[in-house]
């Protein structure tokens, strides 16, 4: 069979987007429970809540755009095995513009 490796430095950039992508997750909930959030009225909870999580999911996408240019892009070298060589899979049977149209 086949031995597989990775790169650990491809490794923790997966990691650290997955700690990100947790974190802002998790975070309006925290803040929601929060006992400083108890001075407010249940209006102004939901609008400090509302704004937090609205601000997470922009951060979040732009770290994720930022991982694309970085994975893509700048350091693409990073994610390719130890021979230098992609995957041995198949061979990409959508075109880029039908597969970008299948993601919305």
């Amino acid at each position: 069979g086949k031995e597989q490796t990775f790169s650990k430095e491809a490794a923790l950039t997966n990691m650290t987007m997955l700690f990100l992508a947790s974190a802002t997750f998790a975070l309006p909930t925290v803040l929601f429970n929060a006992e400083s959030m108890n001075a407010y009225s249940p209006e102004d909870k939901h609008h400090v809540v509302l704004s937090a999580s609205r601000w997470c999911s922009i951060y979040i996408m732009s770290a994720y755009v930022a991982f694309l240019i970085f994975q893509l892009g700048t350091h693409a070298e990073m994610f390719k095995g130890e021979d230098g060589e992609e995957d041995d899979g198949d061979a990409a049977s959508l075109s880029p513009a039908c597969a970008t149209l299948l993601l919305f």
